[in-house]
């Protein structure tokens, strides 16, 4: 439950909100996962124009549930143009832990690149890195693990539509590290179709593969194929 007001004297154009939310999130459909989700308990401001792009500024608590009370600020920079049909999103995270075992204050910046090819056709990219306590997705971390913790991403997403069939795929790899040591390599690729048969009638299939490796054990793999209608 979150509240939020705009048209305010002071600056009409902009929303503040306060309350906890969901908040900044960006997904790849095919795998259900936000790779950016700065969601949580907070208050800030949105819609700040700079040109014809947009900032977002928030702060951020650790939830009363969570056992390591922690803070975090959000800069959130939107639809930054960079070439035709394509835009930019970068957004900047700073986490801190509110403890005794807390480490210093750690960066996380991902950019967003996204390019809409032609109608019905459109690719994003994330590029993502983290140090110390923030996550890779923009949002908290582990608030004690040690600053040279570090991890890396990147996610590319393609969809396209020809009439009645709407293919699309996903690539992602992960690095997470620790004290400059790789601790685990994620690969994840997955493809996904589907064919509207009639207008209320649609038939989807979905093939992956995942790939992981833990620090000092065996590499784990799964394929999965899914068939099934809507």
């Amino acid at each position: 439950m979150y509240v939020e007001g705009k048209g305010y004297d002071i600056a009409p154009e902009q929303t503040f909100w306060i309350g906890k939310r969901f908040y900044g999130r960006a997904d790849v459909h095919i795998v259900d996962t936000f790779y950016v989700n700065l969601s949580g308990v907070g208050a800030g401001v949105d819609g700040i124009k700079l040109g014809d792009a947009k900032m977002n500024l928030a702060y951020f608590r650790t939830d009363g549930a969570a056992a390591q009370p922690g803070t975090r600020l959000n800069a959130d920079f939107t639809d930054i143009a960079t070439n035709p049909g394509g835009k930019l999103r970068v957004t900047g995270t700073v986490t801190n832990g509110d403890f005794t075992a807390a480490r210093a204050a750690s960066p996380e910046l991902p950019a967003q690149p996204g390019q809409r090819v032609r109608a019905g056709r459109g690719n994003t990219l994330w590029l993502q890195f983290a140090q110390g306590s923030a996550g890779l997705d923009g949002s908290f971390g582990n608030l004690s693990a040690a600053s040279g913790t570090r991890g890396v991403r990147v996610v590319e997403s393609l969809t396209w539509q020809a009439g009645p069939w709407r293919p699309g795929a996903s690539d992602g790899a992960a690095r997470q590290g620790r004290r400059h040591r790789l601790e685990d390599h994620l690969v994840d690729d997955r493809g996904r179709a589907s064919y509207a048969m009639t207008k209320n009638l649609k038939l989807l299939a979905e093939l992956g593969y995942s790939q992981k490796k833990p620090d000092g054990a065996a590499t784990q793999k799964l394929t999965k194929l899914t068939f099934g209608r809507r």
